[in-house]
This record gives C-alpha cells, sequence and structure tokens, in this order.
C-alpha cells in the first residue's frame, strides 16, 4: 500500500540472528523469509514519510509507546525512526523509536 503512493519508499529487511549457528543450518533462509504468523513480524517492512504505523508490542509504556500507538513517521534512518504521535494526549510530539532485533 505504502508503495503506491508518491515518493521515496525505503524496504528495511529483518536480519535473521541466531546465537547457535547449528540451528540456523535446520532450514532455508528463503523458507524462514516466507513465515507469517500472530507472533512473528514481517520480514520486509516498507517506510515513507508521512506514512502512519501502529506499534504491535510494548516498547516503552512509561513513554506512551504501548501495543496499539500509532505514529506518523516524519524521517527515517537505518537504526531510528523519527515520528510523531498522531492521537492522544501525546498528538504532535516527537518520539524516536529504535530498531528493535527479535533474537531466536
Amino acid at each position: 500500500m505504502v508503495e503506491k503512493e508518491d515518493g521515496y519508499c525505503a524496504k528495511e529487511v529483518d536480519i535473521a540472528i541466531t546465537e547457535d549457528e547449528d540451528d540456523a543450518a535446520h532450514y532455508p533462509v528463503e523458507f524462514l523469509n516466507n513465515c507469517e504468523g500472530q507472533r512473528l513480524p514481517p520480514y520486509g517492512l516498507h517506510l515513507k514519510e508521512g506514512a502512519i504505523v501502529m506499534l504491535l508490542k510494548n516498547v516503552d509504556v512509561k513513554k506512551g509507546l504501548c501495543n496499539g500507538t500509532r505514529c506518523i513517521i516524519r524521517s527515517y534512518g537505518r537504526h531510528v525512526l523519527h515520528c510523531v504521535f498522531a492521537c492522544g494526549s501525546r498528538k504532535e510530539q516527537t518520539i524516536l523509536i529504535a530498531r528493535i532485533h527479535n533474537y531466536s
């Protein structure tokens, strides 16, 4: 959906990280990249300035970064999203969201 809008669209790809290299040998990378489920984040994430994103897990409850919070992307880098809250008591407040790695 985001790719159809005008402007630059970045695709961030999740990198598979494992602490035990033997675990990585059991399944091909292509298979793991195509796995979808309720508790698995998507393999690729398309980002664009001005897009509305919703958090799917609690990141920092004290700062209002809870599951279901909607933010508008202002800019992004390889390791951080610069966003503003889209609604609620923190509307238009700036927030930085760091990249989160999922370890298996």
